[in-house]
């Protein structure tokens, strides 16, 4: 179970994950193999590897979540309707390949920079997609209350339309005497 998992509020569900692309793990390995007679090799790969396995980036039907961090862990997140859009940047390579930043802006000055992910737009995509679920769903849970009240009141008429009306009493006032003038 990841450290984002593990921290989901009740009823929240993880809708997408973003991932690393393929052709940064393979600078990695590039690095080890080419570098790796020299100590710098063996650095770059291990950083990166642990920066792979260590950053966390998804979507949920309530927010987009970034978490880094080996030791001590850096959380940021933004609320789905705080959103107000997300953008990313391919290079000439990344458009080739598939990967790019991701970048959120909400309300204010908040922002949400997610590091060079593959199908960076897809990323996106998930994200509007989540925000309209999110932003649809109380419709339809007033939706359904309404309905609910209405085929109550409906039987209820119904109720009373099938009870025969009986006429009403007049009952005379004992407490007003007449007067006569």
């Amino acid at each position: 179970m990841s450290y984002i998992e593990k921290r989901l509020f009740e009823g929240e569900e993880i809708c997408h994950r973003g991932e690393f692309h393929w052709l940064h793990k393979w600078g990695a390995w590039f690095a080890l193999i080419t570098l790796g007679v020299f100590l710098i090799g063996i650095y770059i790969w291990a950083k990166m590897m642990i920066k792979f396995a260590t950053v966390e980036f998804v979507v949920t039907n309530r927010r987009v979540i970034f978490k880094k961090g080996l030791l001590s862990a850096r959380m940021s997140e933004m609320e789905l309707d705080a959103i107000e859009g997300g953008h990313s940047y391919q290079s000439f390579l990344g458009r080739i390949f598939g990967y790019g930043d991701v970048h959120f802006a909400g309300r204010g000055d908040g922002t949400l920079d997610l590091p060079v992910m593959a199908h960076a737009g897809e990323f996106i995509a998930q994200a509007d997609k989540a925000r309209a679920a999110a932003e649809a769903a109380p419709f339809e849970d007033l939706s359904e209350e309404l309905h609910h009240d209405i085929r109550e009141q409906t039987q209820m008429a119904a109720r009373l339309a099938s009870q025969p009306a009986d006429p009403p009493e007049i009952h005379p006032r004992r407490d007003i005497k007449p007067q006569f003038g």
